[in-house]
């Protein structure tokens, strides 16, 4: 089965919103919600697609600005980690006030513990949790299609910061570790910033070269 990759860089501070999807079956996923609703919205009624969930990597209001207008146009639950639930409801107010910003703070009522998988069309989509960036940040990785979605964890060349509230670079190096047994053909796409793969980033991500020589 094919999996299609529409990415959205959109937003205050231009995240990227993905809309995957089974080309067999038109199932999809959406991953994170930081802004574009109606983009995304457009895009899955031109292919008749059958959204099915939001994930979410993690809770910055950067990556979840506009999730009241996704699931309300989309019609579909959101999950994150509920190791970040604090993340959502007790940063939105101050990351929004640096913009000059007020808005009510979006509800997810679905949350998940550990790494579980959830399933759209015939595709898994496995859990990695991997905190540092915040407690309950997470990766989604499909196997089978060699894709992996990392949120502000890992991106092009850099890793996300640790040195807002709920970071910590101990637990940022041991995700990094992590994500550093997968194959180099994996593909990443990033919170931010162009895809890459594995290969790539083993090879020239200094903070990746940095864990190989510790």
């Amino acid at each position: 089965m094919s999996v299609l990759v529409r990415v959205f860089p959109l937003g205050l501070l231009k995240s990227n919103v993905y809309l995957v999807y089974e080309e067999e079956t038109r199932e999809a996923m959406i991953i994170d919600a930081g802004g574009g609703s109606q983009y995304v919205m457009r895009e899955i009624r031109k292919e008749g697609l059958k959204p099915k969930f939001i994930l979410l990597t993690h809770g910055h209001f950067d990556h979840t600005f506009e999730l009241a207008d996704f699931r309300e146009v989309l019609g579909v639950e959101a999950y994150i980690h509920k190791e970040d639930v604090w993340t959502l409801e007790t940063l939105w107010d101050s990351g929004l006030s640096i913009f000059g910003l007020k808005m009510p703070r979006p509800s997810i009522n679905k949350y998940f513990e550990g790494e579980p998988s959830f399933k759209f069309g015939s595709q898994l989509v496995k859990v990695i949790h991997t905190p540092g960036h915040t407690p309950g940040s997470v990766c989604y990785f499909l196997s089978d299609a060699s894709m992996l979605f990392t949120g502000d964890t890992l991106f092009q060349g850099s890793i996300g910061r640790t040195d807002l509230p709920g970071g910590n670079p101990s637990l940022m190096k041991k995700s990094l570790k992590k994500l550093l047994s997968l194959d180099d053909e994996v593909v990443i796409y990033p919170g931010h910033g162009p895809r890459t793969t594995m290969g790539k980033e083993r090879k020239s991500n200094p903070f990746l070269l940095d864990l190989d020589s510790s």
